[in-house]
């Protein structure tokens, strides 16, 4: 019955929003899914990174909303530059994205429709020196 509510009687479909070196990471990591989560694609604005034949392919951002839809994919990752994070939030609110993986500093608020979880990996080093050394 937990499985049923936790979603994982299916393998659950994300995306990754930002393929540079973390988002790539990400993209490529193990342990998803072994927890039932499979990462589909990844969007980027850099031509140079855009790799549409890919295992896991890497969109151009114009793509994003069409692919979200047709594919009915809930969840993000985001790993985008601080200044590009509220623009890429708007997007994935239009494209009726309703949970927010955000690795990004900035700030950002959740609204009626999406949810949004922040890992500020500055903050999880420094409680690690905190721990260590206590």
């Amino acid at each position: 019955r937990l499985n049923d509510i936790l979603g994982k009687k299916k393998v659950q479909n994300i995306i990754v929003v930002g393929c540079g070196k973390l988002g790539t990471a990400l993209m490529w990591h193990n342990g998803f899914i072994r927890e039932g989560i499979k990462v589909v694609a990844g969007f980027d604005t850099d031509p140079t990174i855009i790799d549409e034949k890919s295992q896991v392919p890497v969109y151009d951002m114009g793509k994003l909303k069409g692919f979200v839809k047709k594919e009915n994919i809930k969840i993000a990752i985001m790993t985008v530059p601080e200044s590009a994070a509220m623009h890429v939030l708007d997007t994935l609110v239009e494209a009726e994205i309703s949970g927010v993986l955000n690795f990004t500093p900035a700030p950002l608020k959740a609204t009626e429709s999406c949810a949004i979880h922040s890992v500020n990996l500055s903050l999880e080093i420094e409680n690690l020196f905190f721990f260590a050394t206590h």
